[in-house]
């Protein structure tokens, strides 16, 4: 060994031995300068080892400030010596004083794999503090030298999963295993997730424990959901869920509300962007609440309402996104002008279903709703079709017996979904006419949705028009149900149809072989023929063992339920 060397571990050892002599007497600043020095000159393996033991003890004593530093000596001392116990001991220590017993059971099992099944015995030197350590941690009253690495690293596995298993015990009560202290928290939450809100709230009877977990759980009360109430909701009880979750309510979806519960819940979520009301015990006034609630983007309606009360909770929502009304009643007429347009710049969705909007003759105007994507007036009874602005995608007009397309005057935007169903007044031309490209075509936009159910004025005895206008180049969704003139000649038709991945043709003369061809289809995913009496089971099976999914239910015949196949 050249003379370099020596003098420097004989220096590094000095200072050891200087660092060790303060250790002893209390002096811990003075001890990890001189271990830090010695640590500096050694170039011995064994002598790293023993210093940087040294070092973490010390680090280890000074706090919890110093447990990661103490750490990193353990490190370096696994590296240094991958094949020595002591490292490991000592990481798993510190790991233990950190609160991380559960990765210092993976330090020992790590250190297994590695240390040799060595027993050190009558090793000259005085133990080291990591020996020292394990000495009263692994059996006490014994000599710890006189064990193999193996066993003091077995010794503390064993005890510090034990700790565990008891720290476990004592925090559900002696009681069992609790999942919440079982389980990763990643998994919990993924469990909780799939969770409705009724579920989270019966949850927190569980123990004292589940319930301070799901109250301050963040998505316990992301969603105010009484769906499932059978009854109206007491005041009393929404106050409870308000006090407890008021700021981190996003979503309420509402039942047998009333009026007061409806504004209190609107003026404390101040996070709140969706109201659902689903029904309330008689009229009651939804402005109100709008008022109240500043950042609502979605409303859904599905009570009682009036058109007029409808304009309100437009004027009082500036940031709303999606509005939803079923059910208007003909309390008065709906007038919708440019004076109302101007308190939604941001609304992309409307939907007015199943109300008496006053059978206006002339049309209502849309045309400032500059980000308006989806349009339906389902079940409105309107005689005209609206003014439209360029950005529409979706329309819906079903159901609305009294109207007509007058193709002098209506303008239909590029549309990617058109539903026309139970519509008695539309016919082939008028399909074609709506859905030919305007002089404000974009390319982008391509129909991939047409609805021509119950449409008695279809004929379909072809579907050459919709092949000679080239609409049915990028169709994905064609629904032709009830339609009298459809037959198996037509099936090979839409065989042809390259992008076709759902049809439906309920309730038609379509047989067997008909869904065969139709199925067949290149990208065919869905086939619908509930009530079509010339499919069998056979065809429906066969359809179904290509991968197709088949909606096939029987009518029912002179009061006798037939079953369904679905």
């Amino acid at each position: 060994m050249p003379a370099s060397t020596t003098s420097s571990n004989s220096q590094a050892l000095e200072l050891q031995q200087q660092g060790q002599s303060a250790y002893r007497k209390g002096d811990l600043k003075y001890a990890l300068h001189s271990f830090s020095e010695a640590l500096r000159h050694t170039t011995s393996p064994e002598l790293q080892l023993s210093i940087l033991d040294h070092r973490a003890a010390i680090q280890e004593r000074l706090g919890p400030d110093h447990y990661k530093s103490a750490l990193k000596d353990a490190r370096r001392m696994m590296d240094v010596a991958t094949t020595n116990h002591k490292g490991y001991l000592r990481a798993g220590r510190i790991l233990q004083l950190m609160g991380k017993a559960d990765v210092a059971v993976e330090t020992y099992r790590y250190g297994l794999k590695k240390v040799a099944s060595v027993v050190v015995k009558g090793a000259s030197g005085p133990p080291t503090p990591t020996e020292k350590d394990e000495e009263e941690a692994t059996r006490p009253g014994q000599l710890s030298r006189r064990q193999s690495g193996r066993e003091m690293l077995e010794g503390m596995l064993r005890k510090t999963m034990d700790r565990i298993e008891a720290a476990k015990r004592k925090a559900s009560g002696g009681k069992g295993h609790d999942p919440l202290m079982m389980l990763p928290m990643e998994l919990v939450d993924m469990i909780f997730q799939q969770l409705p809100f009724e579920s989270l709230m019966v949850l927190q009877r569980v123990s004292r424990g589940w319930q301070n977990f799901l109250t301050t759980y963040d998505r316990s009360y992301n969603c105010l959901d009484f769906t499932s109430a059978r009854k109206p909701v007491s005041s009393r009880t929404i106050k409870t869920y308000l006090s407890r979750g008021g700021p981190r309510i996003k979503t309420a979806i509402l039942k047998h509300v009333e009026k007061s519960p409806l504004i209190a819940i609107s003026s404390h979520c101040k996070s709140l962007t969706s109201l659902h009301i689903l029904s309330t015990n008689g009229l009651i006034d939804i402005s109100e609440p709008a008022k109240l609630a500043k950042n609502l983007t979605s409303i859904i309606i599905d009570c009682q309402t009036t058109a007029s009360q409808i304009i309100e909770v437009i004027k009082h929502a500036p940031k709303l996104e999606s509005l939803t009304c079923r059910h208007v009643i003909p309390s008065s007429m709906f007038e919708w002008n440019s004076t109302e347009q101007q308190f939604l710049p941001n609304l992309e969705s409307l939907s007015l279903q199943q109300g008496q909007l006053g059978l206006l003759p002339t049309p209502a105007d849309f045309r400032c709703l500059e980000k308006l994507q989806s349009l339906t007036f389902r079940g409105t009874d309107i005689w005209t079709i609206p003014l439209l602005p360029p950005s529409l995608r979706h329309l819906d007009l079903s159901e609305n017996p009294s109207l007509k397309y007058r193709k002098d005057r209506d303008f239909i935007p590029t549309l990617e979904s058109l539903s026309l169903s139970q519509n008695p007044n539309f016919s082939n031309d008028d399909i074609i006419s709506m859905l030919s490209l305007t002089p404000e075509f974009d390319e982008t936009a391509v129909v991939k949705h047409l609805d021509l159910s119950l449409c008695p004025k279809i004929d379909c005895t072809t579907l050459r028009w919709l092949f000679d206008s080239s609409l049915s180049t990028h169709l994905e969704y064609l629904s032709l149900a009830g339609n009298a003139s459809f037959s198996d000649e037509v099936t090979i038709e839409i065989q042809k149809m390259e992008n076709l991945k759902m049809v439906d043709v309920s309730a038609t003369k379509v047989t067997g072989i008909g869904l065969c061809n139709i199925a067949k289809g290149e990208n065919m995913e869905w086939v619908g023929v509930n009530g079509c009496e010339n499919v069998g089971r056979d065809a429906v099976d066969r359809v179904r063992s290509w991968g197709v999914r088949v909606a096939a239910r029987r009518e029912q015949e002179k009061g006798r339920k037939v079953r369904g196949w679905e």
